[in-house]
């Protein structure tokens, strides 16, 4: 009985030092996003055989929540389109999740399974006018105050968009 408390005390302080070192890494990336923000983004959609290229214009801004366990994002873009999101620590999932919505009906879920002090990487899913999907985004500090962040997204009835967003502290 003794052997099987100590086995279970290691695998809850082991357990719990690896759950509390990432959550280090994702206080570090909530302190990083918070302030004002603007964003640059160039959306490429491949679908029916065309080809259309959007940019658009974002200001945001970050704010750490929940005592550094979480961080809320949201801003507006040039055309008036609002947005909101939720990075949090999942307990359950042991990874940083990152869940939002704009006033156009988009939604999108990002379970970031890659994270280190410079780079996130993780599964995308979403919602959005043509269905759907789902792929990967990766972001990387490029700077300070600076992050570039790269996405694709296959659509589930088929056609493909990719993204690239530049971001800059103010």
């Amino acid at each position: 009985m003794l052997v099987r408390s100590m086995s279970l005390a290691c695998f809850v302080v082991v357990g719990g030092a690896a759950c509390l070192q990432a959550q280090d890494h994702d206080k570090g990336w909530f302190k990083y996003f918070s302030g004002e923000w603007t964003r640059e983004t160039t959306i490429t959609t491949q679908a029916d055989g065309n080809t259309t290229e959007m940019k658009e214009s974002i200001e945001w801004t970050g704010r750490v929540l929940a005592g550094g366990m979480a961080q809320s994002h949201r801003g507006k873009n040039s055309e008036g389109v609002e947005s909101i999101g939720l990075m949090r620590w999942d307990g359950f999932l042991g990874k940083l999740c990152e869940y939002g919505n704009d006033s156009q009906g988009i939604s999108w879920t990002i379970v970031w399974d890659k994270v280190d002090d410079s780079m996130l990487e993780g599964k995308l899913t979403g919602m959005g006018p043509l269905g759907k999907g789902e792929g990967m985004a990766v972001i990387k500090r490029t700077g300070q105050d600076s992050y570039r962040t790269d996405w694709t997204f296959k659509m589930a009835g088929g056609g493909m968009m990719t993204g690239v967003e530049l971001n800059k502290r103010k």
